[in-house]
């Protein structure tokens, strides 16, 4: 007999004893096989299977998301999921949360990191009538008086304000005019603010709240302008205006105001580089360096060599002394051109807005701009003139405002350098200015509407810094791309899984995928 039969023996004979001596009251219990094993038995550790179907996709929002079929060996166990994240050449474990949907397991998996928020320098400035609109980092901002473009609805801010559905990132154009601005975004033409005269382009609409986008130009938008109450821009080499028409300055041979934007006529063969509007009045030059105006001609102001109170051209007129021409600006009764790099103004010169040393009554053809070295860039406001020259900025005409930058409100017939640090560019509206120096924006001038952008309402003699909190732009590595104030991971930055799991000790391989892109 074996060491295995005879303590099977005994257990039995045990119990029989038991069963032979019931306790009082006791029902009889009943009999139960037990086997004692002597040998120890080897466990063996057991390998699960792999996870099944993973896969991993992700969007330029940067969320993954992983999916794989549920795991079934031991389904009365929940799984410890072991996952590493490889983005890159940076491999980081995570711990995710899955959630069981049917017979699929997935998780969702942010790979957005902060991105390094940097001051952006301002690259264009407009000064309008009672408000200012620029650009920094591709963003359009305005502020002073008027319908600010934004969501929700602004009508006045004494700092910059972001103007609200304009593509994120992507404004390279914008003009501020009387009571409405346009701007250049993703290669669309927008406008907002007041429309009564049909100056936003979309037809008779009194007023947008919102930028809106302007149909009718079949070329990307290459030059643009507001005036007091109509629009101008080059789109294919051609001028386009609309809105109001009265004095002719919408250059179509008609004074019928035009709700959308319509071709200036006259110009046929002639490529286009640049167009401005003043109050009643524009000037548009070619490739080729020549000049037109047209639209109302009081005081000389087109250019013509013409009496002071000359009738209004419907159409572009060819300024006849002015060749080379690179830069052209319009203000309320005066013109002003860069040609071969010498400044030159014509019109009124009341305030001595027309920088020839002397207070002019009127001039009906370019004179030249005494005391300016190389021109660079001019700009006329209401009743005066700012230019970029010799690394410098200079204004002269109508002071009374402060809207000369030099410290007083006295007039001046001639130029004036203002203490700016290297300005690249500057803009002239109704009595204001403003200026871009090493990339900030400062303005002067008049203060009320909050136009100077300072946070107040008080005119300033001299430049003032805007307030620039907003003027801030998200960076980050290369080939990442910017979402928000977040960089997420672009289509040739790869990115894979590797997904593991663990059941009571047991193991499975690890499976990895490289998670799919796209937009």
């Amino acid at each position: 007999m074996t060491r295995r039969h005879v303590t099977r023996l005994l257990v039995a004979l045990s119990t029989l004893a038991l069963l032979s001596t019931p306790a009082v009251g006791a029902a009889a219990a009943m009999f139960e096989d037990g086997v004692v094993l002597a040998d120890r038995q080897a466990v063996q550790t057991a390998v699960l299977g792999p996870l099944a179907n993973l896969g991993a996709a992700r969007g330029a929002s940067g969320s993954a998301e992983v999916t794989w079929s549920t795991a079934t060996a031991r389904p009365d166990v929940e799984p410890e999921y072991v996952v590493d994240r490889t983005v890159g050449s940076v491999t980081t474990r995570i711990t995710p949360a899955p959630a069981e949907s049917g017979t699929t397991t997935s998780f969702s998996d942010d790979l957005g990191v902060p991105a390094s928020i940097d001051h952006q320098p301002v690259t264009q400035v407009s000064a309008g009538n009672e408000h200012t609109c620029a650009i920094a980092g591709g963003t359009a901002y305005c502020w002073g008086d008027g319908w600010l473009g934004t969501s929700p609805y602004q009508s006045s801010s004494t700092s910059p304000v972001k103007v609200s559905e304009l593509p994120e990132g992507t404004v390279t154009e914008i003009a501020a005019g009387g009571q409405h601005t346009c701007a250049v975004a993703g290669g669309d033409l927008y406008c907002w603010g007041d429309g009564q005269w049909g100056q936003l382009g979309r037809g008779w609409e009194p007023y947008a709240g919102l930028p809106q986008r302007v149909d009718g130009l079949t070329s990307p938008v290459t030059s643009l302008t507001a005036g007091y109450r109509f629009t101008c821009a080059v789109a294919g080499g051609a001028v386009y205006c609309w809105g109001y028409h009265y004095e002719g300055q919408l250059g179509n041979g008609t004074r019928s105001e035009a709700s959308t934007p319509t071709a200036v006529v006259g110009l046929d063969g002639h490529t286009m580089a640049q167009v401005t509007a003043g109050t009643s009045h524009a000037c548009a030059r070619s490739v080729a360096g020549a000049l037109w105006c047209w639209g109302y001609g009081a005081d000389g102001r087109l250019g013509q060599y013409l009496e002071r109170y000359v009738v209004d051209s419907l159409t572009p007129l060819l300024v006849p002394t002015l060749t080379n021409v690179t830069d052209v600006t319009a203000g309320d009764e005066h013109t002003c051109a860069i040609a071969s790099s010498t400044a030159y103004c014509w019109g009124s010169g009341h305030y001595g807005q027309l920088g020839t040393g002397a207070y002019e009554t009127t001039r009906g053809e370019p004179v030249a701009v005494s005391g300016l070295p190389t021109v660079s860039q001019i700009e006329a406001g209401w009743t005066h003139t700012c230019a970029i020259s010799g690394g410098l900025a200079w204004c002269w005409g109508d002071g009374y405002f402060g809207a000369l930058g030099l410290g007083d409100r006295t007039d001046r017939n001639a130029p004036a350098a203002l203490a700016l640090a290297g300005p690249t560019a500057v803009s002239g509206g109704q009595s204001h200015s403003c200026a871009i120096a090493q990339g900030a924006l400062q303005c002067w001038g008049i203060g009320w509407s909050g136009k100077l952008g300072n946070g107040g309402t008080s005119d300033q003699n001299s430049p003032t810094a805007v307030v620039d909190d907003l003027f801030t732009g998200s960076s980050c590595p290369a080939d990442w791309l910017v979402h928000g104030t977040r960089c997420v991971p672009g289509p040739n930055v790869p990115v894979s899984y590797q997904v593991g799991y663990v059941k009571r000790g047991w193991s499975a391989p690890p499976v990895t995928v490289t998670s799919t892109w796209s937009s």
